[in-house]
């Protein structure tokens, strides 16, 4: 078994099943398993409804909720004394919900489109980048987290709140581009930012990042 923090009785498995298992904080910093897969919990934590209705009941709730809902990821881990500050942190965006008229249940949207990209992945990029400046906080070279996408997930990374010690090259596919949308793609939000372009499609970036 591998990584710090793996006192935690959850475990993180390669969805291919061929890597050993690690704690949630070498999974995070790892991102893909050695054999390619994706990390996924061994199995899930249980939430108590009286939890999460108590934290909805707070102002400025979302961080509250959040912390709820992963604290049974995040116990016995390195990270887990330090997931109230993560999500105060990463979750400090509007996200109200609207009603959806017409039905007979009460039914709400969430809206997650008030990010720094209005998109829904500004949320997880934030609360990612937040996770990552602790694990490296002692790390004598910065980490360089490369996103391959011809979409909105460089952009989200790219814009994630600043934090020492990560730096968030994009790598975008040259194919299917619009032209109104290259000149938004070559220019980073920030310093620690900088956009790569390769010819090819989704995959081929994808495979490229992960060499």
């Amino acid at each position: 078994q591998s990584g710090e923090g793996l006192m935690s009785a959850l475990g993180f498995i390669s969805s291919r099943g061929t890597a050993a298992p690690v704690a949630l904080s070498e999974a995070i910093r790892q991102g893909l398993a050695p054999d390619g897969g994706l990390y996924v919990p061994t199995h899930l934590p249980r939430v108590a409804a009286s939890a999460l209705a108590a934290a909805a009941s707070l102002p400025a709730s979302l961080p509250k909720i959040a912390h709820a809902a992963l604290q049974g990821f995040f116990d016995g881990d390195r990270l887990q004394p330090s997931l109230g500050e993560i999500t105060a942190a990463a979750l400090n965006i509007d996200a109200p919900t609207t009603v959806v008229e017409g039905c007979a249940d009460r039914l709400f949207a969430l809206e997650l489109f008030h990010g720094p990209t209005a998109a829904f992945k500004d949320f997880g990029a934030r609360f990612l980048a937040e996770c990552l400046q602790r694990l490296e906080a002692d790390a004598a070279q910065p980490l360089t987290i490369l996103v391959a996408t011809s979409g909105d997930t460089g952009g989200a990374v790219a814009a994630g709140r600043p934090t020492q010690g990560l730096r968030r090259p994009e790598r975008r596919r040259r194919a299917r581009v619009r032209p109104g949308a290259r000149p938004q793609r070559s220019r980073p939000r920030r310093s620690a930012g900088a956009a790569l372009s390769e010819a090819g499609d989704d995959r081929s970036a994808r495979r490229s990042s992960r060499r």
